[in-house]
């Protein structure tokens, strides 16, 4: 028999983060073996114990929202300091829905904006190798052995980079995806092969495309493009019973 915290277990599978969690035990909206629990240090055997839920999580759940901004220059993504403006202050969402990830004040293009715990967490973790395709402009000349640098990994922090993906598009413009998000990870790699970046764009996180969004415009996903989205993050959507 293998015991393991049912706040812990949750969270592990995808249902949903500790946090939230956390909270649905505290309410009493989780029950084990039809009684329900408060105490999420509980520990469960998930192959003999049977979990099952209020269906005030699953109405929690179903009222998860996902956009997608195209942030404009001067934007800061979160935590503004005085006299700057970040997203949030100029879009309008639902109570709880925040930014995932980042863009530097300077850079431009697509973030992704939900409550949805789950999701906003397998795109920031970098165990999972999700996309992300930036559109960069740099000050000189590219040639053939400045490409051939730029993919190979560099380290930061004192750990290698992931190689990324470069694809050249004119003469100072080239593609670069990456599989991580290191803090200003494409300018440390164009610093460390000697070029400045003029115009940093993201165009892409995982199979979501910037495509027509002018800057500053605000889109919501439809249903259909959410539930790509969870596939290609590798979320997966469980059945349990609901009282």
């Amino acid at each position: 028999m293998t015991l393991t915290r049912i706040q812990k277990y949750l969270s592990e599978i995808g249902f949903s983060s500790r946090r939230e969690v956390e909270r649905f035990i505290q309410d009493g909206w989780v029950a084990v073996n039809g009684s329900k629990i408060t105490d999420p240090s509980i520990k469960i055997d998930p192959k003999v114990d049977k979990i099952s839920f209020d269906k005030k999580v699953q109405q929690t759940k179903a009222q998860y929202s996902y956009y997608l901004f195209n942030k404009p220059k001067d934007v800061v993504t979160v935590n503004a300091q005085e006299g700057e403006t970040e997203i949030l202050d100029i879009v309008k969402v639902p109570k709880g829905v925040v930014t995932v990830g980042r863009l530097d004040k300077f850079s431009t293009g697509l973030i992704i904006l939900t409550n949805d715990p789950v999701v906003a967490r397998r795109l920031m973790d970098p165990d999972f190798y999700h996309e992300k395709e930036y559109l960069v402009e740099v000050t000189f000349p590219l040639n053939h052995r400045i490409i051939e640098q730029l993919k190979k990994p560099i380290e930061i922090y004192g750990q290698k980079t992931r190689p990324p993906i470069i694809v050249q598009k004119s003469s100072k413009k080239f593609l670069i995806t990456l599989t991580e998000g290191k803090n200003r990870q494409i300018r440390k790699i164009c610093e460390a092969v000697g070029l400045r970046i003029s115009f940093l764009h993201r165009v892409r996180i995982v199979n979501l495309q910037i495509a027509n969004l002018e800057a500053g415009q605000l889109k919501k996903l439809n249903q259909r493009e959410v539930e790509r989205l969870k596939k290609d993050l590798e979320i997966k959507e469980f059945e349990f019973e609901y009282f």
